[in-house]
């Protein structure tokens, strides 16, 4: 598909459900640890816009990588796709993405049934049943069909650090030639300096969306052994390590990052 399409057309925008993440605001009001049920699913669209930076930019960006990967026939995976908000705005931008007779197959894969149910209430019932799937599965059991582009947004920090090698291996495997992962995390530094100073700057950044100094420690308490990031460097090696061939970043805030993995 050529350029030229995405350079002359105004994508549409995110579409997110704002009901104010207030989770934090009370001790009893949060779950201990951090978990991914219907308290959180309610609120996660605001939660996510405020807490990562850069949020709807990284979309614009991942939808112009998958304009220009995107391959007809094959599936277009969103795993650990939580709401559905970009499942949901890469089929608002279909056009942009294939025009094949087959049209865009969209699947959207979380082991959150709270999650899942949140992500159906965005799209007609039409469309769950012709061109977008959204499965409750764990990844390892999830069967998945080959793929030439992969979305993996701030998800990878939350498997057990052990298996992560083991589920780019699996992603690797189903993805056709030329395919693309397009991964996103939260990352960690080396240097205790370093690490410190992200944290300020990260913190900073929270509280200026809304969120109170009580809030933000709070939810960091909550995390704790819950998200656990790599470094930059650990995330490429991995990456390369299971046979990706070009691995770069592309979005880089601070401790958050987006990058490109092509097979």
């Amino acid at each position: 598909m050529s350029d030229e399409l995405l350079t002359s057309t105004i994508p549409a925008d995110l579409k997110l459900e704002h009901t104010k993440d207030e989770i934090f605001q009370t001790p009893g009001d949060f779950p201990q640890p951090f978990a991914f049920n219907h308290q959180v699913a309610e609120v996660f669209d605001d939660m996510l816009v405020r807490s990562i930076p850069l949020y709807k930019e990284m979309h614009h960006l991942l939808l112009a990588w998958a304009h220009r990967f995107y391959q007809s026939g094959t599936t277009l995976y969103d795993l650990g796709c939580s709401t559905g908000t970009t499942i949901e705005f890469l089929h608002r931008n279909k056009h942009l993405l294939d025009h094949s007779e087959s049209g865009l197959h969209l699947a959207g894969i979380d082991s959150s049934q709270a999650m899942i149910d949140k992500a159906k209430q965005k799209f007609d019932k039409s469309d769950l049943e012709s061109t977008i799937q959204l499965i409750c599965s764990d990844f390892d059991q999830a069967k998945l069909s080959p793929s030439s582009f992969v979305v993996l947004n701030y998800v990878l920090q939350f498997v057990t650090v052990t298996k992560r090698e083991q589920l780019l291996k699996k992603i690797y495997d189903f993805m056709v030639d030329d395919g693309v992962l397009f991964l996103s995390e939260k990352i960690t530094h080396f240097t205790p300096r370093m690490k410190e100073t992200s944290i300020g700057i990260y913190e900073s950044f929270k509280k200026r969306n809304g969120y109170s100094k009580l809030e933000v420690a709070r939810k960091r308490e909550a995390l704790i052994g819950v998200l656990v990031p790599h470094s930059l460097d650990q995330m490429i090696t991995m990456l390369k390590n299971v046979g990706f061939k070009e691995v770069e970043p592309v979005l880089l805030w601070n401790s958050f990052v987006s990058i490109v993995a092509i097979k």
